[in-house]
């Protein structure tokens, strides 16, 4: 697979981030996220449009709940949506291997965690920030060597 899903977090402890987040971004962070799905997809030859918007959507997957846990040993996401899974591992900063991508999650003192995965193709960075006490706003971007520019979106969620 040319673009590898990547999506993880933290380092140190989940601290004010922990608990469980619902989407609250509405149709229009869909709309929007949708929309940069097709522009990047027309980027590409016609004859690949259909199989790049596929693999696309995949890595642009809207999760309706993301539940964030762990202590200042490792780190837990668990995600409901497109494409339910969960994702653990060390809250230190090291790297680690998940679907064959090396994961790193890392802890921003501006109430931030910056999730970087990589593969050979290329990579995606989530970043989760608390914007007020309740309210997530989760800002992605997707790069590869297939890719003319990355693709970024982002998508708000509140705590339930």
């Amino acid at each position: 697979m040319w673009i590898v899903w990547v999506a993880a977090a933290l380092a140190a402890s989940p601290g004010t981030l922990a608990g469980t987040w619902d989407y609250a971004g509405g149709e229009v962070e869909k709309q929007q996220r949708d929309a940069m799905v097709e522009r990047t997809a027309g980027t590409f030859n016609f004859a690949l449009r259909g199989f790049a918007r596929g693999k696309l959507r995949k890595v642009a997957v809207l999760d309706k709940t993301i539940q964030i846990g762990g202590d200042e040993r490792s780190l837990k996401f668990v995600f409901q949506g497109e494409n339910n899974r969960e994702t653990a591992g060390p809250s230190d900063g090291a790297p680690f291997e998940l679907r064959g991508a090396k994961i790193r999650f890392a802890l921003v003192p501006d109430a931030s965690i910056v999730v970087t995965g990589e593969n050979g193709d290329g990579g995606k960075q989530s970043t989760y920030t608390l914007t007020s006490a309740d309210t997530l706003r989760v800002d992605y971007k997707v790069w590869s060597g297939m890719l003319s520019e990355p693709m970024t979106w982002s998508l708000t969620y509140t705590r339930r």
